[in-house]
């Protein structure tokens, strides 16, 4: 039985469809079908149901797809097992970040770990493909949900809280010359320039205009990073909006209010409640946790 195979049949449950499952797999459609139909050939049934309507697991299905769970969770178990009893002597703890991730929060994981820290930066999407395959064991990444996530039963808890300031554009007028906060609907009179989607910073944007209720108009451009954001503004090509910690020093800025409330980024940490690591990472989570985080307690699945 192929274990990439099961991964397909758990994603199709959790997409809903044939095309969002083989997205959130980083294959192609037909490769993720064809996987499912040897799935069914060895377990002798059906397990999908594939209509107009959408996809829906049969009666077969129902009665598979707890067992499939419990099959790849054990196996995961095995194979991280197996990786630890290989390395003699600590392993290092493998976590994975974001690149919007500052360096305080980095440089206070580092401080507070018990053993070696092995550093990856990398886009959302991967970081959560590795820790869902035990790759990594922490992620530490802003509290968005990228598309097609890969480890949505991973434990989450926040561990900082960063204000988010405006950038006016370079020859913004009184944008770039008023002093003081700024209301989240003033900061769209010229349009936003947003980085790619892969450091969260693009989502967690997206995600409160439209919680604001607010029209995002957005330069059609996109910038690989926040040095880059800075540069476009600098260049006048539009403002933008930053976490304050991923500003440079020289930079004009003014913190960002929604109807008189200060706007702030959280990030989190994220692991797989059965990690062998697990009691380190609940350790150093405790410790990132403190006051400006609020201390909230790990919670199963995402956002």
């Amino acid at each position: 039985m192929n274990l990439a195979h099961l991964r397909y049949a758990r994603a199709v449950v959790r997409e809903g469809s044939f095309s969002a499952a083989a997205r959130a797999c980083a294959v192609t459609q037909p490769a993720l079908s064809n996987g499912i139909a040897a799935l069914e050939r060895t377990l002798g049934g059906r397990l999908f149901d594939r209509t107009t309507r959408g996809t829906s697991l049969t009666s077969f299905g129902k009665r598979m797809l707890p067992l499939v769970d419990a099959a790849v969770q054990a196996l995961d178990a095995v194979r991280a097992e197996a990786r630890l009893a290989a390395v003699e002597g600590p392993r290092p703890l493998r976590v994975g970040v974001s690149t919007l991730v500052d360096r305080d929060l980095l440089g206070r994981a580092v401080e507070v770990a018990g053993t070696e820290l092995v550093l990856r930066a990398a886009p959302m999407a991967q970081l959560h493909r590795e820790l869902a395959d035990s790759a990594l064991d922490l992620v530490l990444v802003p509290a968005v949900s990228p598309p097609n996530l890969a480890a949505p039963e991973a434990a989450r808890a926040t561990v900082a809280r960063v204000p988010i300031v405006f950038l006016p554009t370079a020859g913004g007028g009184a944008d770039r010359d008023a002093g003081g906060a700024i209301e989240l609907r003033e900061t769209t009179r010229v349009p936003l320039i947003l980085p790619t989607d892969s450091c969260g910073l693009a989502p967690f944007t997206r995600e409160l205009f439209a919680a604001a209720g607010i029209p995002l108009p957005c330069y059609p451009g996109k910038a690989d990073d926040c040095r880059v954001v800075q540069d476009w503004v600098t260049l006048g090509l539009g403002s933008a909006l930053l976490p304050g910690s991923k500003v440079t020093d020289s930079v004009p800025v003014r913190s960002v209010v929604l109807d008189g409330t200060p706007i702030a980024i959280d990030y989190e940490a994220r692991w797989l409640p059965d990690s062998p690591a697990r009691a380190e990472i609940a350790r150093i989570v405790r410790t990132l946790g403190g006051p400006a985080a609020g201390k909230p307690e790990p919670t199963q699945g995402a956002t």
